[in-house]
């Protein structure tokens, strides 16, 4: 059977705060995610309804080969008028069409062969009771879909129809994870990691249930482990405006840096301890992000270790703090000069690399 689909992506992604469809996900971006995933379940036809942002989004899809359709008029409309738009450019040979959003980028390769093999004009994926992404709708019920004029949006659409949707329940929470706000973004990363295939892990980062191991390998206090964890957090939201801007770092590096970069903290020297369990486990990059979390040197561009630096500096605690704020709270620590010398060059480090970052989040690289 000949499968199309229509993506929609063309909001503003006000509650996110960043462009959803170019934040950092599975080794590419949330949209890339998306059309991968309907490649690899045999969608010869996909279009992308592109609006906020569209030139950005036309250069990054160039290379995932797929056609564009602009909403000119994302701003003032529904998405379910993007939707329209790319019903209207899908195939003549199009048997059967996928209608997603571009912000459920998690949906599971067997969730949509499953799909697939419904006998039926009309059928959506349910997880736990809850209606999720991506519809799957007969070319015959087209037309009456594009006719629609009420202001339910494509629920109301699919309810118009003279068949009714069949709900099929799958054990993939991937089909209800819509990217709204940055909370939720954190939670699909982390679901995202928790759910990797084993021949997907890249070579240099550990699961994410290596790095528990890890933690409770080396008796890392639990305060600590509170502390890394905000301070993955801040790392990707670093990671992830870099990411809209243009700047593609690896995402996965920095996470993991982010939650082992304090794994030996009661030792001498905690940086270079972490670093050298790392070394040995075969984690050399990783090593050497860990290693230079409290001293590093940045002119003129930020990589993987600029990222973990500049949010280490943002976490006191585990709460998420000003540069000056951290460092003021740091320096009552210091008892010799020195200390306070080191103190002062890291402080200096810190506030300009923060400029820096502020000044390459504003320059569109794409």
């Amino acid at each position: 059977m000949f499968y199309s689909a229509v993506v929609a992506a063309a909001g503003l992604s006000s509650r996110m705060k960043a462009f959803k469809p170019l934040l950092p996900l599975a080794d590419g971006t949330v949209i890339g995610a998306v059309i991968t995933t309907l490649k690899r379940a045999g969608v010869d036809d996909i279009v992308v309804v592109t609006g906020y942002k569209a030139d950005e989004m036309a250069v990054h899809l160039e290379k995932h080969e797929v056609r564009i359709v602009e909403n000119k008029l994302y701003a003032e409309s529904e998405m379910f008028d993007s939707i329209k738009l790319g019903l209207i450019s899908i195939s003549d040979d199009c048997e059967a069409v996928f209608i997603t959003t571009g912000d459920v980028p998690l949906m599971k390769l067997e969730s949509l062969k499953a799909l697939q093999k419904q006998q039926t004009n009309i059928v959506r994926p349910v997880y736990q009771g809850k209606g999720g992404h991506p519809v799957l709708i007969s070319k015959k019920h087209l037309p009456q879909l594009l006719n629609y004029s009420g202001d339910k949006g494509l629920k109301g659409a699919i309810l118009s129809l003279d068949e009714p949707m069949i709900d099929l329940e799958v054990d993939d929470p991937g089909v209800i994870m819509n990217l709204n706000t940055p909370e939720e973004f954190a939670q699909a990363r982390i679901y995202e990691q928790e759910n990797l295939q084993e021949e997907d892990l890249p070579e240099n980062v550990p699961s994410y249930e290596e790095i528990l191991t890890l933690w409770d390998l080396y008796k890392t206090p639990s305060n600590v482990r509170q502390h890394m964890l905000v301070v993955e957090k801040v790392a990707a939201e670093l990671a992830a405006e870099l990411a809209t801007a243009g700047k593609i770092l690896d995402h996965k590096l920095i996470c993991a840096a982010a939650l082992l970069h304090d794994l030996c903290r009661t030792e001498r020297d905690h940086e270079m301890a972490a670093g050298e369990v790392l070394r040995k486990l075969g984690y050399t990059d990783l090593a050497h992000l860990v290693e230079s979390h409290n001293d590093g040197s940045w002119d003129d561009d930020i990589d993987e270790a600029g990222v973990l630096y500049l949010a280490d500096k943002q976490v006191l605690g585990s709460q998420r703090v000003t540069i000056e704020e951290r460092f003021a709270a740091s320096y009552a620590r210091c008892k010799t000069e020195l200390a306070k010398q080191k103190h002062g060059l890291r402080f200096k480090q810190a506030e300009k690399l923060h400029e820096l970052y502020e000044q390459l989040v504003s320059i569109q690289y794409y």
